[in-house]
């Protein structure tokens, strides 16, 4: 393989191509697709998988904008309340189209960036990960499982 750097653009316009394609496929008759339906959507998994990564973490997000001044989001029974209410709701993804397509687009993208570029791909995903979770140091802290613990140990 060559050292040329990923044309990120070829790769977004391949994306867009493809999702809007194969979305033209699973939406001619039907409105909405279901979790179930992602995980089998397309033959590559990844991009299934990539998919539902989307889809929970803009959910995560929506989910925390619900917190309140006015409520004690840290009472044990409104933990357990949201998080049976979570539960559930994770249960019944109904998507339009007009909300999968983006999702598919930037899963795609992913897909390929991941195939075409494992390294750097896997090298952003940490560094997301770490700013996240309060920087490399509280990631070498952290208690993780098999190989990206030792990952996280050594580097």
């Amino acid at each position: 393989m060559n050292n040329q750097p990923l044309n990120l653009e070829a790769v977004e316009t391949y994306s867009r191509t493809f999702a809007r394609k194969t979305a033209d496929a699973f939406f001619a008759d039907q409105n909405y697709i279901t979790g179930k339906e992602i995980m089998s959507f397309c033959e590559v998994v990844q991009v299934n998988l990539f998919v539902l990564d989307k889809l929970f973490s803009t959910w995560q997000k929506e989910a925390a904008r619900l917190q309140s001044p006015y409520f004690d989001y840290e009472a044990p029974e409104v933990k357990e309340g949201l998080e049976q209410f979570m539960n559930t709701l994770s249960r019944y993804i109904k998507v339009s189209r007009s909300h999968f397509e983006p999702l598919l687009v930037a899963a795609a993208t992913d897909a390929l960036c991941l195939a075409l570029t494992p390294y750097a791909f896997s090298e952003e995903l940490f560094v997301q990960v770490a700013s996240q979770r309060g920087g490399v140091s509280a990631l070498k802290k952290a208690k993780f499982s098999g190989p990206i613990n030792f990952y996280f140990r050594k580097y």
